[in-house]
């Protein structure tokens, strides 16, 4: 014989009592724009969660900054030189609000250099208005960064220093456009900055080549071909991948895409359709995309030509 019971349900009353404010309110850390803080949970039955209040340098005016549900707070993007002096007050599911709790207070002093930065990524573009070369990377967790110090060298060896420093950028991506030359390496590392100037260690390095545009040859632009065996294209001046992409129209849904390798420099490279079917007496249009990185970013790209299949009679 096995016997079961409902599990019992208890309904929180509101007493019309507020909670009891919070207790053990201290400074878990403060560095570098950033104050941690953390307390005792309340005991009573149906509390919602903790106000925190801030005041700067003053008792005079605290300030709400924010509610929690759990028993810690991190407050960021702070002054350096700022006391900064907090208490929390208990919010039950009345919304009745305790109390404040005692206070406490720190200043978040520049302690640290920023992190070293590991993932930066550089693509260079020979298909927007002038060449260009994009790089990204991972913004650090640091609250207190001010901006990044972007360096480049024609060789794999970038040290920092005011002969490869080009720009800052103040968000994780930059553009860069000043000076460069197709088929050139351009290398390059990136510096976290502090607000307070402490810099990080130098990113890895990261490179790429600004690629001349490969030329459609066969089948020729606005001509009309019979079926044929192979698309014909001088290639780029250096090795790559190239796909080539063939649409219904000049800004119309791709039909087919041929993707292959090439080691020739400013050479014809025949490339069969594959198992591509043209309809007769349709115009198509192509066009070829370098890449010199393993991601789906083209390099260069070249003009867009067309052709109709008009068959033999």
């Amino acid at each position: 014989m096995f016997g079961c019971q409902r599990e019992r349900i208890t309904e929180i009353i509101d007493d019309g009592t507020p909670p009891r404010k919070p207790a053990g309110l201290k400074i878990l850390f403060a560095y570098d724009g950033e104050i941690g803080l953390e307390w005792f949970a309340n005991r009573e039955e149906g509390i919602a969660g903790y106000k925190i209040y801030r005041a700067v340098n003053s008792t005079a005016k605290f300030d709400g900054i924010g509610f929690t549900e759990d028993i810690f707070y991190r407050d960021t993007g702070l002054e350096y030189d700022s006391l900064y002096i907090y208490r929390i007050t208990a919010v039950d599911i009345f919304d009745r609000e305790s109390e404040p709790s005692d206070t406490v207070s720190a200043k978040p002093v520049n302690r640290f250099h920023p992190l070293r930065i590991w993932s930066l990524q550089v693509h260079a573009h020979n298909w927007t208005s002038k060449p260009e070369i994009k790089l990204r990377w991972i913004p650090n967790r640091e609250t207190d960064i001010s901006h990044y110090e972007i360096y480049r060298s024609l060789s794999g060896k970038v040290i920092p220093s005011d002969s490869t420093f080009i720009d800052t950028s103040k968000s994780f991506t930059f553009t860069d456009t000043t000076n460069l030359k197709i088929l050139t390496k351009y290398y390059y590392r990136i510096v976290a900055v502090d607000k307070g100037g402490l810099k990080g260690k130098p990113s890895n390095t990261d490179y790429d080549i600004i690629l001349d545009k490969p030329t459609p040859v066969f089948p020729p632009d606005s001509s009309n071909t019979p079926y044929f065996t192979e698309f014909k294209l001088i290639s780029a001046s250096y090795p790559a991948r190239y796909k080539i992409i063939i649409s219904s129209s000049p800004v119309g849904e791709t039909v087919g895409e041929i993707g292959f390798r090439s080691e020739a420099i400013s050479d014809t490279v025949s490339v069969p359709p594959t198992s591509l079917v043209f309809e007769v007496y349709k115009t198509y249009y192509w066009k070829i995309h370098t890449f010199t990185k393993s991601s789906d970013e083209p390099n260069s790209i070249s003009k867009q030509v067309s052709f109709t299949i008009i068959p033999d009679l």
